[in-house]
């Protein structure tokens, strides 16, 4: 991603990332690129607030986002009950949420969706539960202050 900004502009994002306790920017090319990314990915939470937790932020969220959506067409637009929706589920070949929550491959036969997938995929609550709760365990790894831990004396 490249990002054009003005000079003014940069001596704000340098300033902003000093004020939140990241290392200097300046000090290295690959610094500088993660350093700002931490600084956008918090200036865009602190923006959106409420609604960036409900939204989506890794590969697991959005698998289970995309299933949701897929659950919500078919029994609400499509009509279909919630043991078709199952069957309709299994027959399509996607993965039941379990698998895509645990990041495990199922077998054949644990490929089958059941009622209670579908009821736990259309109570919109549980699902932005879910999903927030996967944003948080990944920004914690990717939201920090880089800042290196003091090293140990040596004996």
């Amino acid at each position: 991603v490249v990002c054009h900004l003005d000079p003014y502009t940069l001596k704000l994002l340098n300033d902003y990332c000093l004020t939140l306790g990241y290392n200097d920017p300046s000090e290295s090319r690959a610094r500088k690129a993660k350093t700002y990314s931490q600084a956008l990915t918090q200036l865009i939470l602190e923006k959106l607030g409420k609604k960036a937790q409900d939204m989506p932020k890794t590969r697991k969220g959005l698998e289970l986002f995309r299933l949701r959506a897929i659950v919500k067409e078919i029994t609400e637009n499509g009509g279909m009950t919630d043991e078709a929706a199952a069957k309709h589920m299994t027959d399509r070949g996607h993965l039941p949420p379990k698998f895509v929550l645990n990041n495990t491959k199922p077998t054949r036969s644990e490929r089958v969706w059941t009622v209670e997938d579908i009821t736990h995929l259309k109570d919109i609550e549980k699902v932005k539960s879910k999903i927030k709760n996967l944003n948080q365990k990944n920004m914690r790894g990717l939201v920090s202050t880089n800042k290196k831990k003091p090293s140990k004396p040596k004996s």
